[in-house]
């Protein structure tokens, strides 16, 4: 794919025309988010607004339109008035668009030879997001509202995100070209959301599970920063942003978040070759862990699972049972094809109490592919990131430190903690996961380079 968009964008006259019209695109973005200017939504317009104006610097470092997908998206709490109007205005729609087009300017540019990726994932990837959108056809020509989109599919779950996806996991895994890439995402990231934390706490609070999902998920990039990093200061940079993650993991006291995080710190630990290296790492965050279950309430919240039984604990517990228990139904119905994108909701709600929210999705990553995509659907999920697992097992055995042995350690812990924390809510098209992949895919790229440069690993280098 690289070589045909450079044989398209041979000259400089077509890059110099290709700049214009995304340079112009862009402006239009920016002006039609401007156009819809609303006192009560003022914050998230001027962050979205600054996000696409640093669009403007993918054509030149397209991990840029990473950054901005994330902290524009990811920057506000789920279930806020500023998530709404992203949602509502197709805003993350219009940066993934904008950071791949970008990044194949970006392409055209470039006079060294690509690194050879594993390409089974890309294409794992491609059917996944190519049946989602036959899925959504088909359900669009047999319903009754089918011209009109976000009263067919929930906004927060419609086709496009999964479209978004595929385009974000294109940008990182062809244009991550060195172990300072990742780490700039690893710190940017977590650090969002530390400050999110911080200005947000009270809304977090009401619904935390997106948000200690997210810090279990990222944590594992930023202990790699905290151990692989070429500066001092970014290894203590890592290590801060490590420790407020797994401080704020415990603060929100989700109880599949910490499940999660018991999980991804037993690969972690399994994965670690240096014993000074485990127990530098290890005995801080044990004790951060150990002082958060005491001081957070999440002990308690175990507690009422074993005295009051699973379905009386609470109501998010006899929610997902409720919901797990309805799934299996809906895909029996529809094990092909699936009901679309987005749309099981409705049909959950047929075989769930009356009590029970029916805007609810199924708080499960693998019963909502296989309900909303159907078994196919599943099949192509679930070898899209065993196959990403099994190349970062294959690299992160190839070197202890050097790049990109344990960026791979941690992007397979990082998917690992996406999958456990997935198994409580649903969030199989979110695009921080396929980021990863994108990553993944990157780094399988690339050989073990014993160098101190943290450019080291760069193509042409000779790798080793």
């Amino acid at each position: 794919m690289q070589a045909l968009i450079r044989r398209l964008l041979d000259s400089d006259t077509a890059r110099r025309r290709g700049l214009a019209l995304y340079l112009a695109t862009v402006a239009l973005a920016v002006a039609g988010i401007a156009s819809t200017w609303d006192p009560a939504y003022a914050t998230v317009i001027f962050v979205a607004i600054v996000g696409l104006c640093l669009l403007t610097a993918v054509p030149v470092w397209p991990i840029a339109g990473l950054l901005v997908y994330v902290g524009v998206v990811h920057g506000f709490p789920r279930y806020t008035i500023g998530v709404e109007y992203v949602f509502a205005h197709f805003v993350p729609e219009l940066i993934a668009g904008l950071t791949a087009a970008g990044t194949v300017l970006w392409i055209a540019r470039q006079r060294d030879n690509a690194p050879k990726t594993n390409h089974t994932p890309g294409a794992l990837m491609l059917c996944f997001v190519g049946w989602s959108l036959l899925s959504a056809a088909y359900c669009l020509l047999t319903s009754d509202n089918w011209l009109d989109l976000p009263a067919t599919f929930d906004l927060k779950h419609h086709p496009g995100r999964l479209v978004n996806a595929g385009l974000l996991m294109f940008t990182a895994a062809v244009a991550t070209r060195s172990r300072r890439d990742l780490h700039t995402f690893a710190l940017f990231a977590g650090a969002l959301l530390i400050s999110k934390w911080v200005l947000f706490a009270a809304e977090i609070k009401l619904r935390p599970a997106d948000f200690a999902g997210l810090s279990v998920i990222l944590l594992p990039l930023c202990l790699a920063v905290a151990t692989a990093a070429e500066t001092r200061r970014l290894r203590l940079a890592g290590t801060a942003i490590s420790i407020a993650l797994v401080v704020l993991v415990f603060a929100a006291a989700n109880r599949g978040a910490i499940i999660a995080l018991v999980i991804v710190s037993l690969v972690m630990l399994a994965q670690f070759r240096s014993r000074r290296h485990m127990l530098l790492i290890a005995l801080p965050l044990l004790a951060v862990a150990v002082i958060g279950l005491q001081t957070s309430g999440a002990i308690q919240r175990f507690e009422r699972l074993l005295d009051d039984g699973p379905t009386a604990a609470d109501a998010g517990v006899y929610e997902r049972i409720a919901l797990w228990r309805a799934a299996p139904r809906v895909i029996g119905e529809h094990w092909f094809i699936g009901v679309g994108p987005g749309r099981s909701p409705t049909y959950l709600a047929q075989y769930t109490p009356a009590t029970l929210n029916s805007d609810y999705a199924v708080h499960n990553n693998f019963l909502a592919v296989a309900a909303e995509l159907g078994l196919p659907g599943l099949l192509l999920y679930c070898a899209l990131y065993g196959s990403v697992l099994v190349l970062m097992w294959q690299k992160g055995r190839t070197s202890v430190r050097h790049w990109p042995a344990p960026e791979a350690r941690a992007l397979a812990a990082g998917i690992v903690a996406y999958l456990a924390v997935g198994m409580f809510i649903t969030r199989h098209d979110q695009a921080l996961p396929y980021i990863l992949l994108g990553f993944a895919i990157a780094v399988s790229g690339h050989f073990p380079h014993h160098g101190r440069d943290p450019c080291a690993g760069l193509v042409g280098s000779g790798g080793r």
